[in-house]
């Protein structure tokens, strides 16, 4: 992965932490927690295109070619793609979860929204970005 990716991963670490910290009760604290979701989500999901974008076919013919032969380069390409997959699933899911949270505006919508930006994180950890 790039250093920009890493830097926005590591990033997307230290917003969700701040947030679970702002997730008190107040409407002012969920609408900044979500702000903060929001502006982490759509940062991540940029990096993560831009890179997908500019690498993923040296990426696959790297995985391709350090296999040691068709059927294990057959197998570790489709075991990335369905980690490609989770992460592009994730970020889907953490977007509806932030809209979710925007229209209920309450503690457990929020607490959701952190829950889904969290498995984004670790579908991301699980990808091989460095956070």
């Amino acid at each position: 992965m790039t250093r920009a990716v890493r830097s926005i991963a590591g990033h997307v670490a230290g917003v969700l932490l701040l947030a679970w910290i702002l997730a008190a009760c107040t409407a002012g604290a969920r609408h900044k927690t979500i702000a903060a979701t929001f502006i982490t989500a759509n940062t991540t999901s940029a990096a993560y295109s831009a890179y997908q974008l500019a690498h993923q076919h040296d990426k696959e013919q790297d995985i391709v070619v350090a296999a040691p032969d068709k059927a294990t380069g057959e197998a570790d390409l489709a075991a990335y793609r369905k980690k490609r997959e989770r992460v592009e699933g994730a970020i889907k899911a953490l977007y509806n979860a932030i809209a979710a949270a925007v229209i209920v505006d309450d503690e457990p919508s929020v607490t959701s929204m952190l829950a889904a930006a969290m498995l984004l994180n670790q579908a991301l950890a699980d990808l091989g970005v460095k956070l």
